[in-house]
């Protein structure tokens, strides 16, 4: 007889995510459901978040397959069903929900949103504009496709792994000379992150000579119009963070990124979205249309656009007297990385995780934005590669910050050794500014830019003034 109904959450470790982990064990409070965390390997810090934790190997399937099948007989334990967080884990929790019957998306679609390749596939086949992507063996083939299909156009090509290591291995090609300095180490880099990857056997069969790197055009950009933003900021990205029913999706936030222009590509800031309400509509829209190429039902998503100047007859929207376009950069069926749930959360009301577990666990949701309250977010990087020995300015922001101060939350501890932010999978902590006083759902003739200046500043204070002390 079954004594334990379980859900499950498949869990690459990273400490950026204890955020959803703290969101997690709150709805297993509430929920009185069980908590199974399947982990890639044993850390202390996930025991007070989750009932269980069943340590596997997630680089063989096979072997994590007959773990958990072991494990489920043994315990006398039904599967409620199966979330995950992060990008790494969602072929198998796709493999999960399709091997007993759970509530999930297929197998196929998690492989379109992991592999870059697959997925501009994906969007030509459904007449979605995506930029020129060629998939890449070696040199030779690289420097004969960015001269004649780039440089000789007077196009600049952008270089990145297919499948995912956040910002890593990805940089800018301006010419044949950046190409050759830079090709073994991102191609043989990137290769050995693949190689850890739950999706390398099936994609490239462990070996080297099926891997492939992906040129695609670089992207133009719209340059923001915040008078004191842009000064630091010249690439306007979007997230879109949403859930999904049935193929329907429900857009609980949309954040404005923006992103130095340089080679290194890291994400300093992510702010409530100030762009106009018919602008965010178009967005939405897109995304619906991206959803439904990709093939994904249930879940989460999370889509990086780049906003574009484009010609008339190329863009969404007329905006600022600028035509502008949203192209997709990135689509994943996963949560926003780092703590945005928690951002979201705070932010709307609108508990993405419980969500997800309660749609997994065949619970009617209740979850919906309530409130919408300016919010912006810096990203702490790592300016070199050591040992973290203290946090520089923390007292003092605190001091001139105490009603907009929503978190402030360091990944690691003090004597761990941190990478340099092009090195690194994620950022090394984050800043959280919220303004409660202003809710711009209830007014609606308000535009979205409201409400912005004190906790701009306090970001503007932030990003000069916090600083992570590192020894070698």
């Amino acid at each position: 007889m079954l004594k334990n109904q379980v859900l499950i959450c498949v869990y690459y470790h990273n400490r950026s995510k204890k955020g959803n982990l703290k969101l997690l064990s709150e709805w297993r409070k509430k929920s009185g459901v069980k908590v199974m965390l399947l982990a890639n390997k044993s850390e202390d810090y996930v025991a007070n978040y989750v009932d269980e934790v069943l340590v596997s190997d997630f680089e063989n399937q096979e072997s994590l397959f007959k773990n958990l099948d072991e494990y489920l007989k043994n315990n006398f334990v039904q599967l409620l069903g199966a979330v995950s967080f992060g990008e790494d884990e969602v072929p198998i929790t796709n493999r999960i929900c399709d091997i007993y019957n759970l509530r999930g998306n297929s197998i196929s679609s998690g492989l379109i949103t992991r592999n870059k390749w697959m997925m501009r596939e994906a969007l030509y086949s459904s007449d979605i504009y995506a930029p020129k992507c060629y998939k890449i063996y070696n040199l030779e083939m690289a420097e004969k496709i960015v001269k004649e299909e780039f440089l000789d156009k007077n196009k600049k090509a952008f270089l990145k792994p297919p499948i995912g290591t956040g910002s890593m291995f990805c940089t800018k090609i301006t010419s044949i000379d950046d190409l050759r300095k830079t090709w073994n180490e991102f191609y043989l880099g990137s290769w050995e992150f693949a190689l850890k990857d739950p999706l390398c056997n099936e994609l490239f069969g462990f070996n080297v000579e099926n891997y492939y790197m992906v040129i695609e055009e670089l992207l133009n950009t719209y340059i923001c119009e915040d008078d004191m933003l842009k000064q630091l900021f010249s690439v306007h990205e979007l997230s879109v963070d949403g859930v999904l029913n049935e193929g329907q999706l429900h857009v609980y936030g949309i954040t404005d990124k923006l992103i130095p222009d340089d080679k290194d590509g890291r994400e300093y800031m992510w702010r409530t979205t100030k762009l106009s309400r018919e602008f965010q509509e178009i967005i939405k829209i897109k995304a619906q249309k991206i959803t439904d190429a990709f093939g994904l039902k249930y879940g989460c998503i999370h889509y990086e656009f780049r906003l574009e100047k484009v010609s008339v007859n190329e863009a969404d929207i007329i905006y600022n007297n600028v035509p502008v376009r949203a192209t997709l950069l990135e689509g994943a069926s996963r949560f926003g990385g780092a703590y945005m749930q928690t951002f979201w959360y705070e932010a709307t009301g609108f508990d993405s995780i419980s969500y997800l577990c309660n749609q997994a666990c065949g619970i009617i949701s209740n979850e919906k934005n309530i409130y919408l309250n300016p919010a912006i977010m810096l990203n702490v990087w790592s300016e070199e590669t050591g040992v973290l020995e203290e946090v520089v300015g923390y007292d003092e922001l605190k001091n001139i910050s105490q009603k907009y101060l929503a978190d402030f939350t360091i990944y690691d501890n003090k004597g761990d050794k941190v990478e340099f932010s092009s090195k690194s999978e994620r950022g090394a902590g984050h800043v959280m500014f919220i303004n409660r006083d202003i809710n711009l759902l209830k007014d609606p003739q308000k535009e979205y830019n409201y409400g912005f200046n004190e906790i701009e500043e306090l970001f503007m204070y932030a990003i000069k003034n916090i600083k992570l002390k590192i020894s070698k």
